[in-house]
């Protein structure tokens, strides 16, 4: 007899917490989209949600996860299948605050040659055929092509409150 688990710690139970279980859990769905016993938009949708429920459940309990990592004095905290290690992540330099003159220079540069490339790239996806110009340093003559453009086929999901 299959139960439905009554509380959120008995669905958390049933879900797959080693690479062992994540595999076997894995190939499982694979194979049910691939024999036609799975619909694959029903599970890529509720594989979507899972990854939802990950991010904000994962930004609110971060202090209280940090919190319970303290507890063990080990940098590396093996349990429930899994390996947690306690680490600084996300560094971040903020270069302007170092009023550092080169540096400066550097980033004003970059800036204005980012700035033309995106110009010049704006320019290019708009030609539809080839063009002939004129090297004005040179007087070279050259034919400049639009860019070949590749795209994949895709799909993107959008949660709405509605089966």
């Amino acid at each position: 007899m299959n139960q439905v688990p009554e509380t959120v710690t008995g669905t958390l139970s049933l879900m797959p917490s080693t690479a062992t279980e994540v595999a076997k859990f894995s190939k499982l769905l694979i194979e049910g989209v691939k024999t036609g016993e799975i619909n694959p938009l029903q599970l890529v949708v509720q594989l979507h949600a899972l990854t939802k429920v990950y991010e904000e459940v994962r930004e609110e309990i971060e202090e209280n996860v940090l919190k319970e990592a303290d507890k063990f004095p080990e940098r590396v905290i093996e349990r429930y299948g899994a390996r947690v290690e306690k680490c600084e992540v996300g560094t971040k330099y903020q270069y302007a605050t170092s009023k550092d003159i080169e540096w400066e220079r550097l980033d004003s540069e970059f800036r204005t040659i980012e700035r033309k490339r995106k110009e010049r790239e704006e320019f290019l996806r708009a030609l539809k055929e080839p063009m002939t110009a004129v090297n004005e340093e040179t007087g070279e003559v050259f034919k400049i092509m639009p860019p070949f453009k590749t795209s994949k086929a895709g799909f993107k999901i959008y949660l709405t409150n509605s089966k």
